[in-house]
């Protein structure tokens, strides 16, 4: 039989979803995207000419697209935290298979019920847990099985989170409000509690977490920051948290950013997203809420 490829309904045009078109750019043999949900007009049409979307396969929301009858093979859920779970759950009912971004939903509950609705209708629900995938990884299971390394006693796992990310993600970022979005500890970290099941091979009986909000508040700003490190800070050519440096000078952790590609437009519009925008605001005077699973 020809083999043909997988066609997909993104959900989601932001830096996740953006790497899954690209995959179908340059892998046309295994994927083509043949729809797109995205609320921000700029990024659904930006998205859909790119990959070559037909218009009117371009919608605004999740609902829309999933309101439709089922025309693709897959759905790509790439949409924030908050909009997991409900989206999935509709894609199944109209027996779409899914590639789910991680966490699968917020609340235990959720996922204990995502999990046997994809059962009860035969589906296949992927979730991205890419590090089982990655070559480091990969070697170091193979040591692990093969007792090379010998017999497996104990794991010391450390989830490297530099001060960068940390500031642009769970700071400034889509995660800095654990409420709306997802705790650290499940945004990030799911990742490392899955890659050591998948290593250790058995289920984990009992996990703890603890932490919360120390750094970044207002009682931490150095002297002389202002609201955004754009209105003329006084410790901004020092701060390793400056947002000038980081995206207008360094010109790094731009994706999720819609931004021009020729200059001067792109640093025009990446000074504008700091002026308007949590990515320009001081890490010690963002709105950060952190909380624990519960």
């Amino acid at each position: 039989m020809e083999k043909r490829a997988v066609t997909a309904v993104v959900l989601g045009a932001s830096g996740r979803g953006k790497l899954y078109g690209d995959y179908a750019l340059e892998h046309p043999e295994d994927l083509k995207i043949v729809g797109i949900a995205e609320l921000v007009d700029l990024r659904r049409t930006m998205y859909g000419d790119k990959y070559g979307v037909p218009v009117e396969n371009r919608v605004a929301t999740w609902q829309q697209m999933l309101d439709r009858p089922k025309f693709a093979d897959a759905v790509i859920i790439a949409t924030p935290d908050h909009l997991h779970y409900e989206p999935c759950m509709r894609a199944l009912d109209l027996g779409y298979d899914i590639l789910l971004e991680k966490p699968i939903a917020q609340t235990f509950d959720e996922c204990r019920r995502l999990v046997a609705h994809a059962r009860d209708k035969k589906k296949i629900v992927c979730l991205t847990h890419v590090l089982r995938y990655s070559p480091y990884f990969l070697k170091l299971k193979e040591m692990i099985d093969t007792k090379r390394i010998g017999d497996l006693v104990s794991i010391q796992h450390f989830e490297p989170v530099d001060h960068i990310h940390m500031s642009h993600s769970y700071v400034r970022g889509s995660w800095h409000d654990s409420v709306k979005s997802t705790p650290l500890v499940l945004a990030k970290s799911s990742h490392d509690l899955d890659i050591l099941y998948w290593m250790i091979g058995k289920p984990c009986r009992r996990i703890a977490a603890f932490g919360g909000l120390k750094h970044f508040k207002s009682e931490n700003a150095p002297k002389g920051s202002t609201e955004r490190c754009t209105d003329g800070c006084a410790a901004e050519a020092t701060c390793p948290f400056s947002a000038l440096k980081i995206y207008y000078r360094d010109r790094t952790w731009l994706y999720v950013f819609d931004l021009p590609e020729e200059e001067p437009e792109r640093g025009e519009a990446i000074l504008r997203y700091l002026r308007t925008t949590d990515y320009g605001r001081c890490v010690y005077r963002c709105s950060t809420i952190s909380r624990i699973i519960t």
